[in-house]
C-alpha cells in the first residue's frame, strides 16, 4: 500500500511545436506504469531518454512525453 508522501510517477503530453502541456495522463506507483500510459496514448513504442534530473522524455509520432517523479497528493 502506498503511504502518504511516497513518490508517484507522473506522465504528461506536450506539443512538439509550442512545448505547451496538452494532457496530464495521471499518477502511477512506478515509472514503468507511467511509461505504459504514454505508450497507450501514442499508440506505438517510444524511445525514452533519461535526463540528469531523472526525468524521462520520449518523442512520439505527434507529441513529446514526459515521465517524472512527483509527490503523492494528500
Amino acid at each position: 500500500m502506498q503511504g502518504l508522501g511516497d513518490p508517484l510517477w507522473s506522465a504528461e503530453v506536450y506539443s512538439p511545436d509550442s512545448q505547451d502541456l496538452l494532457h496530464d495522463l495521471g499518477r502511477w506507483e512506478s515509472a514503468a506504469a507511467a511509461r505504459a500510459a504514454c505508450f497507450q496514448y501514442a499508440g506505438e513504442a517510444l524511445q525514452w531518454t533519461q535526463m540528469e534530473d531523472g526525468e524521462l522524455w520520449a518523442r512520439g509520432p505527434q507529441w513529446w512525453f514526459r515521465v517524472f517523479q512527483a509527490r503523492a497528493l494528500n
